[in-house]
Order: structure tokens, then sequence, then C-alpha cells
């Protein structure tokens, strides 16, 4: 399972099967697929942890992203910047506030 289905996993966001979704993607007849991870929405979500604290992001060989909220800082590596920046979403889910959790459920639907 990649990064990108466990964040919508976790904001319970249910898959279609690829017949019945409108992503135009050439995702596989009968395959789950979810709402695409936009760059609209990951905007939209990086202006919304921001405002809660401190993200850095960088790149060189690997994308790395730090955040930090006043606590130990939390630091997400990886090769794909979408993959990397579920993966922070995923890791810092339990911290969000529900109202905050319920802002990224609707980013993402």
């Amino acid at each position: 399972m990649s990064e990108v289905e466990k964040m919508y996993k976790n904001v319970g966001i249910a898959p279609k099967k690829c017949s019945e979704c409108d992503n135009n993607m050439d995702c596989g007849f009968g395959k789950d697929c979810y709402p695409p991870f936009t760059a609209e929405k990951q905007i939209a979500i990086l202006q919304l942890l921001t405002q809660q604290c401190d993200l850095t992001i960088s790149h060189f060989t690997e994308w790395e992203f730090i955040h930090y909220d006043g606590q130990e800082p939390l630091e997400i590596t990886g090769k794909d910047f979408t993959e990397t920046f579920a993966k922070l979403i995923n890791a810092y889910w339990q911290s969000l506030s529900e109202e905050e959790k319920q802002q990224v459920k609707g980013i993402l639907e």
C-alpha cells in the first residue's frame, strides 16, 4: 500500500473501483482508485499544516520534510515528492485536532 493510499484510509475516504471512478486514469479495470492527490490539494494541506507549525522542505538527492511544532522535530525523507508528503501527513495525523482532520478530509474529497 502506498503512502497516498494510507493517507486516504486514515482520513476515511473509501476507494472506488476504477470502472466507477472519474479520474480519467488508466489504473486498471476493477482496481481500487482514490481521488487524485493533486498539486492544488497538496498546497492547501501545506497551508493548513504551516499555520500550526514550522515546516521545512528541501531536495538534494531525496525530498526532506522537517516538521517542528515545539516538540521533537519530525523528519521524513523519500525519493518521490507526493509519496514523501503523504508519509508526513500520515506520521502527523494523530497530532491533528478533530477540526484539522476534518479540514484535511474536506481538501482530499
